[in-house]
């Protein structure tokens, strides 16, 4: 998505790809948490499990909270916009000529 709308800059491009992205995203990630919450939380208060799936679990939500920053800081424009596609994908030797 991120590189479509820096070469395109078409309003297309976030119906097409970024809707989808986005709705995957929450899904898998709320699936995720719904999946691994009640693990490490019981009727009695909070435990600390010694099955390792909810610890991967875990791991697996800090990382799409970094996924999700990085993200946020490619869609903000931080990062240099990208060549036309003919540009982009001419033989470095062969555009000198």
């Amino acid at each position: 998505t991120v590189w479509l709308w820096r070469t395109r800059r078409e309003t297309w491009v976030w119906l097409v790809t970024g809707l989808p992205t986005a709705f995957m995203y929450v899904m898998s990630t709320w699936a995720l948490f719904t999946l691994t919450l009640p693990r490490f939380r019981t009727p009695e208060g909070w435990v600390v499990p010694t099955d390792p799936v909810p610890w991967v679990g875990l791991v697996l939500l800090v990382l799409a909270a970094v996924m999700l920053v990085e993200a946020i800081r490619a869609l903000g424009g931080g990062g240099p916009t990208a060549e036309p596609p003919e540009q982009a994908l001419a033989h470095p030797i062969l555009a000198q000529r």
